[in-house]
């Protein structure tokens, strides 16, 4: 039978709701396991490398994906390949509502990122927002947020690929491909960090909590497409309002 033969193969029943206590040290990190960009087999393997005989660390994937089958028996294999090890991966796959998410930002010690690119980051955001310090390279867009003051750094090269619209799958532009040594020694660090330096923790966390209120608040924000526009305030600026049909092709 199927269940014998490939247990990992058969879903769980996606109906049911289940609450999870984790304590000690959690690292979490939310996104689409489809998106190729986020790497997600280094965030699983150098966590369970790192950690492997720690009990009170967790990896809490909050997943963006609502078909269950894309990503289900993938994550089984890798985490079976990897076993035995004594920290605990938690995969949350369903909607979450704001008061559940409030939960989630709480119960984090740091969010964790491996990603060869991104555009903007927004959950990364979001948990610095919450004043959590995090793990996460500091290439493309992240270059504007992220050092050493807010999170444990993850080192980085250049790789080619391919652009995604490509249908000839040729190597055309570059990426950034995270070492991962670097993200192994960053999980390592910042367990000791979280465990026996919570001053530094804190200090880190605060810092966290500064840089995204300096950077995405409402204010800074304000002020910085004022200066782009060359006003003195946003409300000097005049919304330009497009007409159908006007804009040449």
């Amino acid at each position: 039978p199927l269940e014998d033969s490939h247990p990992q193969a058969v879903f769980p029943d996606t109906d049911q709701v289940v609450e999870i206590q984790v304590e000690g040290v959690v690292y979490v990190s939310v996104f689409n396991p489809d998106d190729g960009r986020k790497n997600w087999h280094h965030l699983i393997t150098a966590f369970c490398w790192a950690l492997r005989d720690v009990q009170d660390a967790t990896l809490v994937f909050k997943m963006t994906q609502n078909d269950l089958s894309t990503y289900y028996v993938e994550l089984m294999t890798l985490l079976s390949q990897l076993s035995p090890f004594a920290c605990r991966v938690v995969v949350m796959h369903g909607y979450l509502q704001d008061e559940q998410f409030a939960r989630l930002y709480g119960a984090a010690s740091y969010y964790v990122n491996a990603s060869r690119c991104e555009g903007l980051c927004l959950p990364l955001m979001e948990f610095m927002s919450c004043a959590r310090p995090v793990i996460a390279p500091n290439h493309t867009a992240m270059r504007d947020y992220i050092d050493e003051r807010v999170a444990f750094v993850v080192k980085s090269s250049q790789e080619p690929t391919i652009w995604p619209e490509d249908a000839r799958i040729l190597y055309r532009t570059l990426r950034h491909r995270p070492d991962w040594g670097s993200l192994k020694t960053a999980y390592a660090n910042s367990y000791a960090m979280a465990k026996n330096q919570p001053d530094a923790w804190q200090s880190m966390a605060d810092a966290a909590s500064e840089r995204m209120q300096a950077y995405c608040s409402f204010a800074p924000v304000q002020q910085r497409l004022a200066l782009f526009f060359k006003q003195e305030s946003v409300r000097d600026v005049v919304p330009v309002v497009a007409e159908t049909g006007a804009a040449s092709c």
